[in-house]
């Protein structure tokens, strides 16, 4: 089984952050703050930890709405947080991060329904039953909280249980077989409320996220990570997004 490694950072070409951010999500232009989850003072705190070129990466930037909830999550609550991982880690690695990056996205949304910690070993047996690796990023949401709802119940990621049975199920249905190309070269982890299902390309290894659109067969690459599929999810307050 290929080994794992816990990413939560990518390379920027800009250190320019605002700049990248924006070109990446043009729509959020004037109505969110953009920050750093790893933010930018650990450059100094620790030093070689992490480059100024990871820090400034799209995949460790997100964008808060302004007003109420930048001053009460960003300004507030992430800041008491990070005070207490300080206090608490005078010599972190860089496993350590990828559980406060989920925290603090999930605060910036509370009508989302956030679950107790996944059990690890729960992980390993859908590697084991599956014969793949979780990608690094769900393995490290799992950790966190075992699944996620948003505010009208779609589970935008599935429980350790519901991973495993339902890609057992369609991996081995032999109608499903007969109907759609075969499922064996994905993991599917969330859907939409309405058949619709996403799923990580495992063979090859791919960290993008994936809908299979129940009508057509079709899967098509909709988010380039699981941040920005859950907070795509989490902002189109019942819509389908990807569409």
């Amino acid at each position: 089984m290929p080994a794992r490694t816990e990413a939560s950072v990518g390379s920027a070409a800009s250190h320019n952050y605002k700049k990248t951010f924006f070109e990446a999500h043009p729509g959020l232009k004037g109505k969110v703050v953009v920050h750093h989850a790893i933010e930018q003072q650990v450059l100094k705190r620790y030093p070689g930890l992490f480059s100024a070129d990871e820090m400034h990466s799209l995949e460790n930037l997100r964008g808060i709405p302004k007003g109420d909830i930048n001053s009460r999550v960003h300004l507030s609550q992430i800041r008491v947080e990070w005070n207490r991982f300080y206090d608490a880690n005078p010599n972190p690695s860089t496993e350590r991060w990828s559980e406060n990056m989920w925290r603090e996205i999930l605060e910036a949304f509370p009508s989302a329904e956030l679950r107790g910690p996944g059990d690890s070993s729960a992980l390993d047996r859908i590697e084991g039953a599956l014969g793949q690796s979780l990608p690094a990023d769900l393995r490290s949401f799992l950790l966190e909280s075992d699944g996620l709802s948003d505010e009208y119940g779609t589970d935008v990621v599935w429980s350790a249980e519901r991973i495993l049975g339902d890609n057992l199920s369609f991996r081995g249905d032999e109608q499903y077989r007969s109907l759609y190309m075969s499922f064996d070269s994905l993991i599917f982890f969330g859907d939409n409320g309405g058949g619709d299902q996403f799923a990580f390309v495992r063979l090859p290894e791919r960290n993008e996220v994936f809908v299979w659109d129940h009508e057509t067969d079709s899967r098509n690459l909709v988010a380039p990570t699981l941040e920005s599929y859950v907070r795509s999810a989490l902002e189109s307050d019942g819509e389908d997004w990807y569409r």
